[in-house]
């Protein structure tokens, strides 16, 4: 048995006065030797309560529902200098095959934090793949990092080294047919090398939604966009590497404060700081064209229409055009 004194002739409620300045009282005390601070946490918020959640309203029946929602592997690109040359060092005849660009993917079912972007996490011992392939999008000859063990999860492997560590590559075999096949694996691919996070960790890669493309201006920039260690990251889907987004994740959040990863923030009318998305759920003004949309569908339009589009599939068609997107599709999952 368990249990515990109630002194009921006496009780404390929280809500009367005396208690309320006991804890003014308290706070006064600890604000006088220094010892507060003003600080953020992430946070389940209801724009429709106009409040946060606690974990025991989250886990209310039918809080969470299967929905099939727009994923995205999205491209980032890799800056190259001294960290990240071990990625840019395969040379071959072809000069038009030596200048193919670095892309470090991470997959996400929330495309909308995308534009908050400023980390990547990788596991330290999580083995990684360099591999030269074709985005299926553009056409284009890209480098893609991603890791071994979710390598058959977007490239198709023939019989020969399905059984296989080190597969067989199998590139330029049909350069101007299909890039997929029936199953949506790309076809034409070879590996390049194989690394471990470890080795990935301090490369720099460029912003996925920048300023010049009239998006937001970012103080923080010199110190974000870079590869950092996460102890979260498994290969058991995506691609083995996390999209950080500080302003949308309590694990986000965490790693990026470890690893001196500033969030991305944004200044209102008053001056005042904030993520991207305010209260009642839509990006700010200053999100280019993304700006007043509801980054889910709560804002009360006809959604039957065949031109109709969620705010994460405008970012996949974007996303598709301009050559950051890897592989986006339909995805269902518990949300």
């Amino acid at each position: 048995q368990m249990g515990y004194w109630v002194d009921l002739d006496d009780p404390y409620i929280t809500f009367e006065p005396a208690y309320i300045e006991s804890c003014w009282a308290l706070l006064k005390k600890l604000y006088d030797k220094g010892l507060l601070y003003k600080g953020y946490t992430i946070q389940p918020y209801s724009p429709a309560a106009g409040t946060g959640l606690s974990s025991h309203e989250l886990n209310q029946p039918g809080t969470y529902k299967d929905v099939k929602d727009t994923t995205i592997v999205a491209q980032f690109k890799v800056v190259r200098d001294e960290v990240s040359d071990k990625l840019f060092s395969f040379k071959y005849n072809l000069d038009w095959y030596n200048e193919a660009e670095v892309f470090i993917l991470a997959w996400t079912t929330t495309p909308w934090t995308l534009p908050a972007n400023t980390g990547l996490a990788v596991g330290k011992n999580i083995r990684y793949l360099l591999v030269e392939t074709v985005n299926q999008y553009t056409r284009k000859h890209v480098r893609v990092v991603l890791a071994k063990a979710l390598f058959k999860k977007y490239f198709a492997v023939s019989k020969e080294s399905k059984d296989q560590d080190v597969y067989v590559g199998n590139f330029h075999q049909n350069p101007d047919g299909p890039l997929v096949d029936g199953k949506g694996l790309l076809t034409d691919w070879t590996i390049l090398g194989e690394f471990s996070g470890a080795e990935l960790e301090g490369i720099h890669y460029h912003r996925l939604f920048s300023q010049e493309d009239g998006f937001p201006d970012f103080e923080g920039e010199a110190k974000a966009f870079r590869v950092i260690p996460g102890d979260f990251v498994t290969t058991e889907d995506g691609t083995g590497i996390v999209h950080i987004s500080p302003t949308f994740g309590a694990d986000d959040f965490r790693v990026a404060q470890l690893n001196g990863i500033p969030a991305l923030m944004v200044a209102d009318d008053q001056g005042k700081l904030g993520p991207i998305v305010d209260r009642t759920g839509r990006y700010v003004a200053q999100m280019g064209e993304f700006g007043g949309r509801w980054v889910k569908n709560y804002d009360g339009h006809d959604q039957s229409g065949a031109d109709y589009k969620t705010l994460d599939e405008s970012i996949a068609i974007r996303m598709r055009t301009n050559g950051t997107a890897f592989k986006t599709e339909k995805y269902e999952h518990t949300y």
